[in-house]
């Protein structure tokens, strides 16, 4: 008779009931499973022209439709070709009569044509610094530090217009990021069909006088700034057509931009071994502005949207919580190459002094903002360069709150209390004036808590911080017409410091007045010193200065938390928005055979 094996039988249960469904997972179903990204802008677009483009979310778009002749490797960061063959170098010019002292040599792909599939050449790269230098196209963001390069000509090369060449006067150490990264090759056949640039010499386009009375007489130049710069030519989709992996193919304002991915792009013909930004995954992206962070995270949660940068910290914990997010998307947060700071408008009488400055740095507690606004997600820093680069210069102490020196040096000053309000006042031009500060502030929730936070600190040493939060776009338009007193802001960190755009007083884009004949020679030492070490110590100098001065109030290089829908495998980024949706790619699970 044979006997039941009862071990058997237990162990045959045991299986049974592990493999049974856990009751406190839920069975996630995906309402989207396509091979398209939803991405949440923080802002409307208004412009995707490259040359015209004012907002990083703007760029964002206009990068996925144009390419640059070199760029910065998406994970890696090193510097690489994209619309070149290879990462050129600067050689002394030995070809006589021939301008300046120093030539880069560049030789643009044979695989890149245009979307008319004519070839991309050398003259769609001059045309485009032609474009930019026409002082009658209101390209100032990028005309100014373009403007700072040694450059003196462009020769394209008659029997190749494939190869053209740079000819500078010195070296410098921003020739090859700036000359070659700065802005995307935009193609001439498109946005100038008639040629009226073609006859004016980029020689005298460099030269501000000459430029200046060019624009003042030639027709040709007013004819195509004139249609360069009407917002209709702008916005139609016909014009916005580069040589990038993606075509617009539907753009409603305030509602979306919808890119759609090439079916025979160029790109896809060459190594990504030698070219790795040459990828584009997804078959379509679409950029939906949603300003309103609550109704963005709606979004996300519905699935309306894939991936969204800078959730606020306490809702990305909420996420991390949430059992069915948790598992639709990967919630990272990033150490990111950006600074939040205080911007201090030092032309403001009552800024002018930096006693004053350095007073309304300890007058506030940042470490209790970063802890309990931004719970934690950032670190603290002193300075413009991210920590962990080699010319950080770490002698210079983190401020912390000290409310007494803060009242010690306003007192310093020339600041009282004279009328007995709270507030600090003192004389300027004959009239009695409250130390009373408009601080502005974006629509973001964690800005606007931070800066009221930030008003009952300062509150304490008798200052009154004005919290004043505005909508994107007039926030952004304050800030980059110097219209403010402080101003809470971020400033992304670029892998080689370039002081001259934000620290020169000769800078179009030096937005708080900071410097001097002394700091500005620093700079222009530094741009020229291609020794490294030396370098790094003069870098050290210009950041204690900038301390000293406090026209940027340090608060810390925050973590960028970053929401990605699970079913792309996508890298994470240091630059903002941390993310690159081109680099999205669907997982297997997912693909349709």
């Amino acid at each position: 008779m044979k006997h039941l094996n009862i071990s058997l039988v237990l162990a045959f249960l045991l299986v049974l009931v592990s493999c049974k469904p856990d009751p406190a997972v839920e069975k996630i179903n995906y309402n989207r499973t396509e091979n398209s990204v939803a991405v949440r802008l923080e802002a409307d677009v208004a412009n995707l022209n490259p040359l015209l483009a004012s907002s990083r979310y703007e760029s964002q778009i206009f990068s996925d439709l144009y390419t640059y002749l070199c760029s910065y490797d998406f994970t890696s960061n090193d510097f690489v070709p994209e619309l070149l063959k290879a990462v050129p170098t600067i050689e002394e010019n030995s070809e006589a009569g021939l301008p300046g002292n120093y030539t880069i040599q560049c030789e643009i792909l044979d695989e890149a044509i245009w979307p008319n599939g004519s070839p991309v050449t050398g003259n769609d790269l001059l045309f485009t610094i032609k474009a930019l230098m026409n002082p009658l196209v209101e390209a100032a963001r990028y005309r100014a530090p373009f403007g700072s390069t040694p450059l003196v000509d462009i020769i394209v090369d008659e029997t190749n217009p494939k190869v053209f060449t740079f000819y500078i006067e010195d070296k410098t150490i921003q020739d090859l990021e700036v000359l070659t990264n700065m802005l995307p090759v935009l193609p001439a056949y498109l946005l100038d069909p008639e040629g009226r640039m073609e006859n004016i010499e980029l020689s005298d386009l460099l030269d501000p006088d000459k430029a200046d009375n060019l624009a003042a007489s030639n027709e040709d130049m007013q004819a195509f700034a004139q249609t360069f710069m009407d917002p209709e030519f702008s916005k139609d989709i016909a014009s916005l057509s580069g040589s990038g992996p993606y075509e617009i193919v539907d753009w409603v304002t305030a509602q979306r931009v919808t890119l759609q991915r090439k079916s025979d792009w160029w790109g896809d013909k060459v190594s990504k071994e030698t070219h790795p930004t040459l990828i584009a995954y997804p078959e379509e992206i679409v950029f939906i502005p949603i300003a309103d962070p609550t109704a963005a995270l709606t979004a996300l949660k519905s699935e309306e949207i894939d991936v969204m940068s800078r959730v606020d910290p306490g809702a990305f914990e909420a996420l991390k919580e949430d059992s069915i997010a948790g598992q639709r998307y990967q919630l990272e947060a990033v150490s990111s190459s950006v600074v939040y700071m205080m911007s201090v408008n030092t032309n403001v009488p009552k800024l002018a002094d930096p006693l004053v400055r350095n007073a309304i740095a300890h007058a506030i507690n940042i470490d209790e903002v970063l802890e309990s606004i931004y719970l934690g997600y950032g670190e603290r820093t002193a300075s413009p360069v991210h920590p962990t680069q080699d010319y950080y210069n770490g002698d210079l102490s983190i401020i912390r709150q000290n409310v007494e020196k803060a009242k010690a040096l306003l007192t310093e000053a020339g600041w009282e209390d004279s009328n007995n309000n709270g507030i600090v006042d003192k004389e300027i031009e004959g009239e009695l004036v409250d130390l009373s500060i408009e601080l502005i502030v974006s629509p973001a929730e964690t800005a606007k808590n931070a800066g009221l936070l930030y008003q009952d600190q300062a509150r304490q040493a008798g200052i009154n911080l004005e919290v004043n939060s505005l909508d994107t776009r007039t926030y952004l338009s304050r800030w980059r017409a110097k219209d403010f007193e402080m101003i809470s802001a971020g400033s992304t960190i670029t892998p080689i410091w370039i002081p001259l755009q934000k620290w020169h007083t000769g800078s179009g884009d030096n937005r708080t007045g900071f410097g001097n004949a002394e700091t500005d020679a620093l700079i222009d030492e530094i741009i020229v010193t291609l020794d490294e070490e030396k370098r790094n110590e003069l870098y050290k100098k210009l950041q204690k200065d900038i301390y000293d001065q406090q026209a940027w109030i340090y608060l810390f290089n925050p973590r960028t938390t970053v929401a990605i829908h699970n079913r792309f495998d996508a890298p994470l980024l240091r630059d903002f928005p941390c993310y690159a949706a081109r680099t999205f790619k669907l997982q297997e699970d997912f693909q349709v055979n």
